[in-house]
């Protein structure tokens, strides 16, 4: 139910089979397991078949397809902010609703619904957003990029001059769902991001990682806030427009709520 990618020398980037990923950073002596996805898979089986060392669990930010997994551990660490979005996406009914769209359909067994959809156990330590991790061999600094979420933090492997970027730098970014902030709180981060040492930066959603001088056009698209003429769409539920700025690496969509 799992297919590996080998974002860098010591990240695997790993996507479950409803379409969710999580990421394992490991070193010598610890390792960083980056989102926990759906969790409609074995997720913490997998991936202590695949690292011989302790391990942390941190959570990029508050959505349901970034922390529905954490029902499979005892702990795991996150910014503060996104605390109020973590709580609902790992309520009751959203998760029930995860269970009979995903994990049915994934072949999930039946009898795993209790277990699934009853709400986590999961003890949630607090974020500053500026911690520095020694894993051994490999360094992970913490990063708070408010955006897509107000809680929303980056992961800087510094070895690998790799940026896990949850989901604030997408090419294709959305603006208008739980706990969002402004686009104005997105420049700052986007401009905090062009200041580290990183050569590329992987997103949640995707298995290539993108040049940094990307990150140029995605400021530039949350600056000039150019709307697409005939953009308007419902995307879970919400009324959007997309700004949209093109540069020499590409296209840079940002999803925001209409009016």
């Amino acid at each position: 139910m799992h297919e590996i990618y080998q974002a860098g020398r010591h990240v695997l980037h790993i996507q479950e089979t409803d379409g969710t990923f999580f990421s394992i950073i490991h070193g010598a002596k610890l390792a960083i397991i980056s989102d926990t996805a759906y969790g409609i898979g074995d997720n913490r089986g997998f991936i202590e078949a695949h690292i011989n060392t302790p391990y942390i669990v941190i959570n990029t930010h508050g959505h349901a397809d970034h922390v529905q997994g954490d029902w499979q551990f005892d702990e795991a660490w996150m910014h503060p902010a996104d605390q109020p979005a973590y709580e609902r996406a790992c309520s009751r009914i959203q998760r029930i609703s995860t269970f009979y769209q995903y994990a049915v359909s994934c072949g999930v067994p039946g009898e795993r619904k209790d277990a699934y959809i009853a709400a986590p156990r999961t003890v949630i330590h607090p974020l500053q957003g500026n911690e520095r991790f020694d894993l051994g061999g490999v360094h992970v600094s913490v990063h708070h990029f408010p955006g897509h979420t107000r809680g929303e933090i980056g992961l800087l492997v510094e070895e690998d001059r790799l940026l896990l970027s949850g989901d604030s730098f997408s090419d294709d970014c959305f603006m208008f769902w739980d706990n969002h902030d402004t686009l104005e709180a997105l420049q700052e981060s986007l401009k905090k991001a062009l200041h580290l040492p990183f050569d590329t930066y992987l997103g949640s959603h995707t298995t290539k990682a993108l040049p940094r001088e990307f990150l140029s056009t995605v400021l530039e698209n949350a600056e000039k806030q150019e709307i697409v003429p005939g953009s308007e769409e419902v995307i879970l539920g919400v009324k959007t427009l997309t700004i949209q700025a093109e540069g020499p690496l590409g296209i840079s969509k940002i999803r925001i709520p209409e009016g």
